[in-house]
């Protein structure tokens, strides 16, 4: 019998949950391991780090090699020194522009519609860290970033990461997706209907929508988050939540596991 290998963990800076018991000494700090939840270091400048109980090894995705320190700091929710905190999250500017043909082809491949553009006029372009991006505003009021024709997102340094919402029309059904392009493909797929929707931006930002949108004139929310690990516990502690205020709740998640609304669309395109 082979020996089983020990294959790192892959993993996105937003995951990262603080080591409570430890000091952060940059570019190392101290995080639960995202396998055992036991302790484990992380040093950011090698985007790698391991677990001090299973030993499970951590590494940041292929495509954060790319982004400066401080960018990966703005994604973390750590602890830092004050030094430290005083110079990553000294706010970045941008200063966006109206989408290019390039980014407007981009955005076609993805099966978005220029009904679906004019309906969410939200999305602009920005060029940043050597690369172009699509910018669009969360309701904190900073900037999320996604690489076109590629795979990096990103937050500005000093910038805020929670949900954004975009309202097709005054009204009281809301969807709540994940990601901007899962939204914008549900809203097509289902010809606009509902009134209101929430791109979650990350899972991690599920706390912040549960304290805001019980303040909404909402009388419908519908779940429709990725049917994936991450997509389904962000499912059921929405429900919960929303649940408790006897809110009427749809659960719509694509069928096939692993799977997108972004990815149902295309599917169709192409049939």
């Amino acid at each position: 019998m082979k020996p089983q290998r020990n294959l790192p963990r892959f993993c996105d800076p937003d995951e990262f949950v603080q080591d409570e018991g430890k000091q952060n000494h940059f570019p190392t700090v101290y995080i639960r391991c995202l396998d055992c939840g036991g302790p484990a270091w992380f040093n950011i400048s090698k985007r790698a780090g391991q677990c001090y109980t299973c030993g499970k090894v951590h590494k940041l995705h292929k495509h954060y090699k790319d982004w400066s320190d401080d960018a990966v700091v703005t994604r973390c929710d750590l602890t830092l020194p004050a030094t430290r905190t005083r110079v990553s999250q000294a706010p970045e500017t941008i200063h966006p522009v109206p989408l290019s043909s390039r980014a407007l082809a981009y955005i076609e491949s993805r099966g978005i519609s220029q009904k679906t553009l004019l309906l969410f006029p939200v999305l602009q372009e920005v060029t940043h860290w050597g690369k172009t991006w699509l910018c669009w505003i969360n309701v904190a009021g900073s900037y999320e970033l996604r690489e076109i024709f590629g795979t990096a997102r990103a937050m500005l340094r000093g910038a805020t990461k929670t949900y954004s919402r975009f309202d097709v029309r005054p009204g009281t059904h809301v969807v709540v997706g994940e990601g901007l392009f899962s939204v914008l493909s549900y809203a097509q797929l289902h010809a606009y209907v509902p009134d209101r929707y929430v791109v979650l931006n990350s899972t991690s930002c599920v706390p912040h929508l549960i304290r805001d949108l019980l303040t909404w004139e909402v009388e419908q929310v519908t779940l429709a988050l990725d049917a994936d690990k991450a997509g389904f516990s962000a499912m059921r502690e929405l429900y919960r939540a929303f649940l408790t205020h006897n809110l009427p709740i749809t659960v719509d998640h694509p069928r096939a596991v692993g799977k997108d609304w972004n990815d149902i669309l295309l599917e169709e395109m192409n049939d």
